[in-house]
């Protein structure tokens, strides 16, 4: 079996077994060593051994090779690596060794056909290795129901999935003793503090901001996929910080006012809230595509068309919006002389 991922791979002793040790006269065997869930003590003597060059000792039993199999791949030894995955055969508990490696490498989908094979043959090879496959909320929860208490490790991982499908919940509780062992384990609780920190900031500038993000976000992606309910959720941000006392009057305030009319296709509105900032933005290319195109939406082509001439960046220019607008601009113009219907 792999190490657990309930200590830590590296820990410090306790006073109370180090006075134990001290009581032995004797080494403990590799085989107490793993009784007593004491891995640090077992990766110990298998260095001693390692360094008295008695990885050969035959005959090697399975248990062994299995241990030396993931000491090589923790000490990065290529050739003895291959050399026990060699030794390995065709049983559970060899070939869920050999799938720990596999994921430990990063080589998730030779892991998954291995788990998915034994699967098939034994149910608790699930049990015991489920945080290396993609399980729903509800398996976890039952897996955790039928776990036995000799499967301590699955219940730890199982638990450590847990908190990422609840959000975050219990992340205090279970994530910290696995953060040494699971890298995944440290990744999301970073981001749990990450989270808590930003729920606890009520700076309202530093909140308006977020509000002015999330309402971009949600235009972009809205106008991307074709989605209303996206475009609906970025209007509302929009007017959110444009409607707010002390946003109105400000530039920002007066672009997102912009924008919420843009989304809800008002652009006489949005015309009014542009041309009361046009003055600080004659040379910004986003201004100008978005004056452009609300101008030319009311009707006022040849004004549009030398907005749309203004801008520079090559992106905007070879879009599609950009392309059709401008041509129906000068169509317009041609034909009624560059005036305003």
């Amino acid at each position: 079996m792999i190490l657990s991922r309930v200590k830590p791979a590296v820990g410090a002793e306790t006073e109370g077994s180090i006075g134990e040790k001290k009581k032995k006269q004797t080494v403990p065997s590799l085989e107490e060593y793993l009784q007593q869930r004491d891995y640090l003590g077992g990766l110990t003597l298998l260095e001693v051994i390692n360094t008295s060059h008695c990885f050969s000792v035959t005959p090697m039993s399975p248990l062994q090779n299995r241990l030396l199999f993931h000491l090589a791949h923790k000490f990065n030894d290529e050739k003895r690596l291959m050399r026990f995955h060699q030794n390995l055969e065709d049983v559970t508990e060899d070939q869920l060794s050999l799938a720990s490696i596999h994921y430990m490498r990063s080589h998730y989908q030779e892991a998954i056909d291995i788990y998915k094979r034994l699967l098939l043959q034994n149910r608790q090879a699930l049990i015991s290795h489920s945080s290396h496959t993609q399980l729903t909320h509800a398996e976890l929860k039952n897996l955790i129901d039928i776990s036995s208490c000799s499967s301590e490790f699955a219940k730890e991982v199982i638990q450590h999935n847990l908190v990422v499908f609840r959000g975050g919940e219990g992340a205090l509780q279970v994530l910290p003793p696995l953060i040494d062992v699971i890298p995944e384990a440290r990744l999301n609780l970073v981001i749990y503090y990450l989270r808590q920190a930003s729920q606890n900031i009520v700076d309202d500038s530093f909140l308006l901001q977020v509000y002015i993000l999330k309402g971009v976000v949600n235009a972009a992606v809205g106008q991307k996929i074709g989605s209303r309910d996206h475009l609906k959720v970025a209007q509302q941000f929009f007017q959110l910080v444009g409607g707010s006392a002390s946003e109105c009057d400000t530039i920002p305030g007066r672009q997102c006012m912009a924008s919420c009319f843009f989304l809800l296709r008002q652009f006489e509105d949005a015309l009014v809230y542009l041309n009361s900032v046009k003055s600080y933005f004659y040379n910004d290319d986003t201004f100008n595509f978005n004056y452009a195109q609300a101008t030319a939406a009311q009707g006022q082509y040849k004004e549009a068309e030398e907005c749309f001439l203004l801008i520079q960046d090559e992106n905007i220019k070879n879009d599609y919006v950009y392309l059709s607008w401008l041509a129906r601009c000068c169509e317009y113009r041609s034909t009624i002389g560059g005036g305003t219907l």
